[in-house]
Parts: C-alpha cells; sequence; structure tokens
C-alpha cells in the first residue's frame, strides 16, 4: 500500500469499493475483521484496520484496488519478496488467512488449505524493509485501537 501510494497508483483519500467477497468475509466469527458496512472507505481507514485490528477484509479490498485482483496482489507481494531475496516464502492470498476461510476466492491453482507461509528470517526482512522505507507504519501501529469516522458510519474495534 506504501509503494502504491509512492508511486501515484493511489492516494491516503482514494476511495475504495468493498466488494462482495470481503464484504462477505466480514460475517465470519471465525476471523479478524471489521464491519465494512458502508461498502466504501478511503486507503488510509482501509490501512488503519488492517494494522490496527488485523482486519482481514481490509487487507483484501486494498489488494482488489491496487492489483485489480488479490491474486493480482499476490503476484505484486511475490514478486517484492522475491527483490528483497526471499524465494521460500509461499503466498496465497492477502489476509494470511487459511484458504478454507476463502471459499471460491483462492489463488489460482492452490488448494483448499493452503495458507501464506514464510520464516522468522523472511518476517524480519520484510520488518526491516517497512520500518526503514516507510517508518511512518510505525505512527499507526502502535496505536491500541481504531475509530475512525466515516460520513455517518463509523468503522469502531478493539485490538483482536
Amino acid at each position: 500500500v506504501y509503494k502504491a501510494v509512492d508511486q501515484g497508483k493511489i492516494t491516503w483519500d482514494t476511495e475504495v469499493d468493498i466488494s462482495d467477497y470481503p464484504f462477505n468475509l466480514t460475517v465470519d466469527s471465525e476471523v479478524s475483521n471489521v464491519p465494512l458496512d458502508s461498502r466504501k472507505y478511503t486507503v488510509k481507514q482501509l490501512l488503519d484496520a488492517t494494522l490496527i485490528s488485523s482486519a482481514n477484509s481490509a487487507a483484501i479490498a486494498l489488494a482488489e484496488k491496487i492489483s485489480g485482483s488479490e491474486s493480482a496482489f499476490v503476484d505484486t507481494m511475490t514478486a517484492q519478496l522475491k527483490e528483497w531475496g526471499i524465494t521460500d516464502a509461499k503466498l496465497f492470498n492477502a489476509s494470511g488467512l487459511n484458504n478454507k476461510y476463502l471459499g471460491d476466492n483462492r489463488y489460482p491453482g492452490s488448494k483448499p488449505d493452503d495458507e501464506n507461509t514464510m520464516s522468522a528470517l523472511d518476517i524480519a526482512i520484510i520488518a526491516d524493509h517497512l520500518i526503514k522505507d516507510y517508518p511512518q507504519v510505525l505512527e499507526i501501529t502502535n496505536k491500541p485501537r481504531l475509530i475512525s469516522r466515516v460520513t455517518t458510519n463509523w468503522l469502531p474495534t478493539t485490538i483482536c
């Protein structure tokens, strides 16, 4: 998301329409989410929901906005990891959920129980790049909870 903003593909105020896929996932009580009832939020609101509340549907909505589909976003993420020297990670979606929660929205060719996997070293490399390239992420992730006003709708959550 930060890279897409830097490249001018989106802005923090870009509106994101919530497709049926992430919207319908918000009602699954087994996954971490925030309600996306308004069906339209800004990139900033969805990133806050993703980083503060671990909102899976918000991550999917951002992936769809940036790359056109979650599958295309997974390809972008995989390419980014390879640029950073990470070649053993396996990515299947933008949320990190096990495919069993995604129904027919699975990455092409993936199995019903596949999930993203990477080593602790891989995560450290990603975190190092994120913090060095976009230190402002620390301003978001240090917040204990999210309450964001969206016109007359609220996007409230607590830490999961």
